[in-house]
């Protein structure tokens, strides 16, 4: 796992991987470019909804 970018980087940082919603907005803020989110402990439906909501909070971000 690789941490924000920093500006001595020419390509993207990698993934941040977390269970909460709330740790996919804090690593978006600190520069990271990829996140993914884990809700197999959830109904399909839930984990649809919960991605869902990662992918738009990644888009505001360009990640």
């Amino acid at each position: 796992m690789r941490g924000p970018r920093s500006p001595s980087h020419r390509w993207p940082d990698a993934v941040r991987w977390t269970p909460h919603l709330d740790e996919i907005g804090r690593c978006l803020d600190r520069g990271y470019t990829s996140v993914m989110i884990d809700g197999s402990h959830m109904s399909f439906a839930e984990n649809a909804r919960l991605t869902a909501r990662a992918v738009s909070a990644a888009q505001r971000y360009g990640a």
